[in-house]
């Protein structure tokens, strides 16, 4: 059943992201985010930095979005999109 969770989370981030475009997300606004809808869908959510960093490559492999990090501001957000 994992592999069910993992989907969810790749398409919950990518859906956050772009509905915060330019504003972006620190990585704990994006863990209650989808900790906020693996509740909804009653799944457990398992999600750390680590996880984080594959999702984003699965991301960009799979969809072509370079997720980016401002360090200044400490978010997440889609690059040129």
């Amino acid at each position: 059943m994992a592999k069910i969770e993992y989907f969810f989370r790749v398409k919950y981030i990518e859906d956050f992201l772009r509905q915060r475009k330019e504003k972006g997300a620190s990585f704990k606004e994006i863990y209650e985010y989808l900790e906020a809808h693996f509740e909804q869908i009653d799944r457990e959510l398992k999600f750390c930095e680590h996880t984080f960093q594959r999702d984003k490559n699965i991301i960009r492999e799979v969809s072509g979005l370079e997720i980016s990090y401002d360090k200044g501001r400490n978010i997440y957000f889609i690059d040129k999109e």
